[in-house]
């Protein structure tokens, strides 16, 4: 089994350990249930592309395991309760992340500055965590978010163009929650997009 789409039910209790018995496993979305636990260790073995664990009730620190996702390109933890410092490794083994939401959870520490590593990263979401620290100066480098040039040509072709359904993001600008899939690239290529710092601070961070 390549894709396990069971998001949006009525699911609870912990997600088992066994996931080291799969020996391909390319999307996994479980978001918007009542799962409880941490991530299982095996999981991050599975190396998926996509993985969505979003709106649940999940907690604990991410394992380390998750090192070996590096075909990841959608790590989507948003609103659970997962804890701990955001790790440096996203930034230094997740390259190919082109979405990464840890919103609404129990981060705190500074932002690692791995993270300004993720050259292809078109939407980051820290927001409403307890997460202190200036914002690096190095996310000047992640020019992904604001030019068209600076995209993994493969990855957009494969994922956007001819697998769109399994890559969605959920976007919050201005307090409005937007989910978007197959529109997703062209959203980010809008020449009216303008970012300040104010709106990093607001947007990114949750910061006023």
């Amino acid at each position: 089994m390549i894709t396990l789409y069971i998001d949006t039910n009525l699911l609870n209790g912990e997600i088992p350990d066994c996931w080291n018995h799969w020996d391909v496993l390319a999307y996994l979305n479980l978001g918007n249930n009542n799962l409880t636990g941490k991530i299982p260790l095996t999981l991050g073995q599975t190396n998926p592309s996509t993985l969505n664990l979003r709106n649940n009730r999940m907690f604990g620190e991410l394992p380390s395991t998750m090192q070996n996702s590096t075909n990841l390109i959608m790590l989507d933890l948003s609103e659970n309760h997962f804890n701990g410092s955001v790790p440096a490794w996203i930034g230094d083994k997740l390259s190919n992340l082109v979405v990464l939401s840890l919103r609404s959870n129990n981060f705190d520490g500074h932002i690692p500055h791995k993270i300004c590593d993720l050259q292809f990263l078109q939407n980051l979401d820290l927001a409403h965590n307890n997460i202190s620290g200036v914002i690096p100066k190095c996310f000047n480098n992640l020019s992904a978010m604001a030019t068209t040039n600076k995209t993994n040509n493969e990855l957009s072709t494969l994922y956007f163009i001819n697998y769109p359904f399994y890559l969605s993001a959920l976007l919050v600008l201005k307090g409005r929650e937007d989910e978007y899939g197959h529109t997703f690239k062209f959203l980010r290529e809008s020449p009216n997009r303008k970012y300040t710092r104010q709106h990093w601070q607001h947007e990114v961070f949750g910061i006023s």
